[in-house]
């Protein structure tokens, strides 16, 4: 049976206003549901068209984010980490936590082999909220460098790198040729990290998705098409601490 809005209702969404987009877009996620992103000075009055013309697509996707969803409620009951493990770059951390006074903040301190916690007792979430920041410092430490590296191996230059918590994308490139990172990569295997490091530096060069860009892929990630049904469901491989919100 066909959703209620392919019959012409307008199915829930949210509406963004970017100033980097050149066209509407939309996205589904966990969190966020179905987002219409639009540039600056668009006719909002073509969003009830643009979903009624591709509500089959937003079906699928807001079926495809069900499993994820329930991942994320299940974040603010799973316990504590006592190991971190960062695939990635061959990172194994030891966990360790130490009670602070009540109001203090939460804070990480690597040590050879591990990590401390300094938390307020009972603070789950300010713990949580301290591995992330971390997670964070980390990704740009070692997923930077890494990125280099594979740029120099591939021949393939970039401006810039930024490391985020993005939400949908493992990363992207501008076409100014600055790349963005997500910091969960660092979850991953190496293969898969290093494969969507060449897929966005590609893009420095190829913009889009066309034929000769996945030709270019290809060449130097023969086996592309298997890591991508792995990235597909990569999110697994994330701890739910991991997660932003």
């Amino acid at each position: 049976m066909l959703p209620p809005y392919v019959r012409g209702d307008v199915p829930p969404h949210t509406v963004r206003v970017s100033r980097r987009a050149r066209r509407i877009r939309l996205t589904v996620t966990p969190r966020d549901g179905l987002v219409v992103v639009l540039p600056r000075e668009s006719d909002r009055r073509r969003i009830p068209a643009l979903l009624s013309e591709h509500a089959a697509w937003i079906e699928r996707a807001l079926m495809r984010t069900e499993e994820r969803r329930a991942h994320l409620a299940a974040a603010a009951l799973a316990p504590l980490p006592t190991s971190i493990e960062l695939p990635a770059v061959g990172r194994v951390y030891d966990v360790e936590y130490w009670p602070v006074a009540a109001g203090a903040s939460a804070r990480v301190t690597e040590r050879a082999g591990g990590l401390s916690v300094n938390v307020p007792v009972g603070d789950d979430e300010a713990a949580k909220a301290a591995l992330r920041r971390w997670l964070s410092r980390a990704a740009k430490a070692h997923l930077v460098p890494m990125l280099e590296m594979v740029s120099d191996r591939e021949g393939l230059p970039f401006t810039h790198a930024t490391v985020r918590a993005q939400r949908s994308r493992w990363g992207s490139c501008s076409r100014a040729g600055a790349i963005s990172l997500n910091r969960s990569l660092l979850f991953l295997a190496p293969e898969m990290a290093r494969c969507v490091m060449v897929h966005e530096l590609v893009h420095t060069v190829r913009h889009d998705h066309s034929p000769e860009f996945w030709r270019l892929l290809r060449e130097r990630v023969p086996d592309v098409d298997r890591l991508r049904r792995e990235l597909r469901q990569g999110w697994r491989r994330v701890p739910v601490w991991a997660e932003e919100g």
